[in-house]
C-alpha cells in the first residue's frame, strides 16, 4: 500500500511549457521590438507581489506599460496582458499521459496543482488540459502566499485533509523541493521532460517500463 494519498504538482515547467521568450515575442507586436531581459525588468520585482495577491491589476499593469514609455490606456494594458499570457506555451504531452495513467492506476490518489502565479497566468492554467485531469488547483494569488513559504504547502494539506508525510510533491525549483522536504513531504526535483521516466518509476514502482 502506498504511503501517499496526494500528488501535488507545480504547473509551470512541470505540467506546462512556460518561457519568457514566448511572451517577449508576443509583446513585440505591441512595443515594436523583442527583448526578453527588458520585459523581465519591467515585470520584476512587482510581479512577485502580484503573484501573492498583494498588488491590484491596475497598479501593476499601469507601471509595466509606463516602463515602456507608453500611456496605460485600457486597450494598451489589455494588449500587454494578452502578450504576457503567451508566456505559457503548451501542455507537456508526456505529463498529460502520466496524469492519465495515475488516474487509471491510482484512482484513490488526489491529484492537485500548487502554483506560484499571477491571476493572468492562473486564467491560462485553469483553461489548460492538465487542469481537467487533476482534482484541485491552488494558486499563490488566491492563497496570498508563495512557495517556498511553509504556509503555502500547509494550506494545501489542510484543505485536502492530508499530511505532508502523505504527499508527493513535484517542482522544477530546488528551493521549493527543499522546503517541501523540510515539512516531511516526498519531493521530486523535476528538471525537464527527460526526468519523466524517473518520475514515473518513483510514483509507480511496480509498473516500470
Amino acid at each position: 500500500m502506498s504511503r501517499w494519498n496526494t500528488i501535488l504538482l507545480d504547473w509551470a515547467r512541470v505540467l506546462h511549457d512556460v518561457s519568457w521568450r514566448y511572451a517577449a515575442r508576443a509583446l513585440q507586436d505591441v512595443v515594436g521590438f523583442e527583448d526578453k531581459a527588458r520585459m523581465q525588468d519591467a515585470f520584476f520585482p512587482a510581479l512577485l507581489e502580484r503573484e501573492r495577491g498583494a498588488m491590484e491589476a491596475d497598479v501593476f499593469w499601469s507601471a509595466v506599460v509606463k516602463s515602456y514609455e507608453m500611456e496605460p490606456a485600457p486597450t494598451t494594458i489589455q494588449a500587454f496582458v494578452e502578450a504576457y499570457q503567451q508566456v505559457a506555451g503548451g501542455s507537456f504531452p508526456e505529463m498529460l499521459a502520466l496524469l492519465r495513467e495515475l488516474r487509471q492506476t491510482r484512482p484513490e490518489w488526489t491529484l492537485a496543482i500548487l502554483s506560484n502565479g499571477a491571476p493572468e497566468v492562473m486564467e491560462v492554467a485553469e483553461r489548460s488540459e492538465e487542469r481537467t485531469l487533476v482534482d484541485h488547483a491552488f494558486y499563490s494569488c488566491l492563497m496570498k502566499i508563495r512557495k517556498p513559504k511553509p504556509e503555502a504547502f500547509l494550506h494545501v494539506t489542510e484543505a485536502l485533509n492530508t499530511t505532508p508525510e502523505q504527499t508527493f510533491f513535484i517542482d522544477d525549483q530546488l528551493k521549493n523541493v527543499e522546503a517541501a522536504r523540510a515539512l516531511g513531504m516526498t519531493a521530486f526535483h523535476f528538471q525537464g521532460i527527460e526526468d519523466i521516466q524517473r518520475l514515473r518509476n518513483s510514483l509507480l514502482p511496480h509498473r516500470r517500463g
